[in-house]
């Protein structure tokens, strides 16, 4: 087989790797937003299920959690340490 016929085919072969590459690429991306579509598919029907009541609970928790005093974090900022004076 001469020089030309062999970059010929490594021309075609490379050509064709690239080309199934992105064939397999648009596959994976699409499982991927299939497989998302369906994750709110069944986010939806489950917060349709629990209704209105688990959000206001759900939202009394977070308003629970923000009145709450926050610790103080002095030690936290010089090590665990006291300061000595």
């Amino acid at each position: 087989m001469n020089k030309s016929k062999r970059i010929a085919i490594s021309l075609v072969a490379g050509v064709l790797a690239a080309a199934l590459c992105m064939v397999y690429g648009s596959s994976i991306r699409s499982q991927a937003e299939q497989a998302q579509a369906q994750q709110q598919a069944q986010q939806q029907q489950m917060l349709e299920r629990l209704g209105p009541e688990a959000l206001r609970q759900f939202g009394g928790m977070v308003q629970n959690a923000q009145q709450q005093p926050q610790p103080d974090n002095k030690e936290a900022a010089n090590g665990g340490q006291e300061q000595q004076g």
